[in-house]
């Protein structure tokens, strides 16, 4: 009954039916749990849109509840003299360099403006005869 069955110098064993059968009853069952698993879980929706909301939402509220904790009022009285510090030494460096803008601006134009005046007044004091103390002209 379990002979061997020999075939051109190959050597093969003998199988029955019924041990095939049942292999293949087994991949087909293993098959059909992996199969039923894989679709099950891949149609389960999960978390809804508003479900997932809700959780980041309390997560948030109770990291802010526990930062407050944590946080002292001095720290945080602390960090805001310093955010002030900040902003009003920032401030005034903008202001100076603004400043120092706008009054050379404003000194330019002055200079320009009264330059422009005291040369006027001198060309024309030059280009007016000269008159006498009797009040004549003198010649040159």
């Amino acid at each position: 009954m379990f002979e061997s069955v020999y075939r051109r110098g190959l050597l093969l064993p003998r199988v029955s039916a019924a041990g095939l059968l049942l292999a293949f009853a087994l991949a087909t069952v293993l098959a059909t749990v992996v199969g039923v698993g894989a679709w099950s879980m891949g149609s389960s929706a999960g978390a809804s849109a508003a479900q997932v909301s809700a959780i980041r939402s309390a997560a948030y509220r109770s990291g802010v509840k526990a930062g407050e904790r944590r946080a002292g009022l001095a720290d945080v009285a602390a960090a805001r003299a310093a955010g002030v510090r900040a902003g009003r030494a920032l401030g005034y460096r903008r202001g100076v360099r603004a400043g120092f803008r706008r009054g050379r601006a404003v000194g330019i134009q002055l200079g320009r403006t009264l330059g422009y005046t005291a040369g006027f007044s001198a060309g024309a004091a030059s280009a007016q005869p000269a008159t006498s103390p009797a009040g004549k002209t003198a010649a040159h």
